[in-house]
């Protein structure tokens, strides 16, 4: 028996369902967060929060176009999160590039690796550093 459950406890999903469940029962304080901290769970969710939210938009009188672009595209990153492709890096570095090309010149360095606005909020520090 033990066998067969350090086999199930080996895939990711079945493991992280177990070890929720454990820590369920025995009341451990990080349980609340529920499954959605599983990756596969929260893609799921995420896809389906996004369509219905899609959803709503288009049944507006007037719907807003960049709402059901950002849905859409929400959509596609959870469909293509789930079958294993990298969507959210290469999207920063398009947007960087993006910004270089339109001539924003007041972070080329971050924007250049997709790093976007610095988290600082000292603009001078931020200047030197990508001087």
């Amino acid at each position: 028996m033990s066998v067969a459950l350090g086999n199930l406890a080996g895939l990711a999903i079945v493991g992280r369902a177990g070890n929720f469940l454990k820590d369920t029962v025995t009341k451990k304080p990080w349980a609340n967060s529920g499954l959605t901290n599983v990756p596969f769970v929260k893609y799921i969710v995420d896809f389906f929060t996004d369509y219905t939210k899609l959803q709503k938009e288009v049944k507006k009188d007037n719907p807003d176009d960049d709402k059901i672009k950002e849905h859409a595209s929400g959509m596609v990153k959870n469909v293509l999160s789930l079958n294993g492709v990298a969507v959210e890096g290469p999207e920063k570095i398009f947007k960087g590039y993006k910004k270089l090309i339109e001539g924003d010149t007041e972070y080329p360095v971050l924007n250049a690796l997709g790093l976007g606005e610095p988290y600082s909020t000292d603009k001078d520090k931020n200047k030197e550093l990508n001087e």
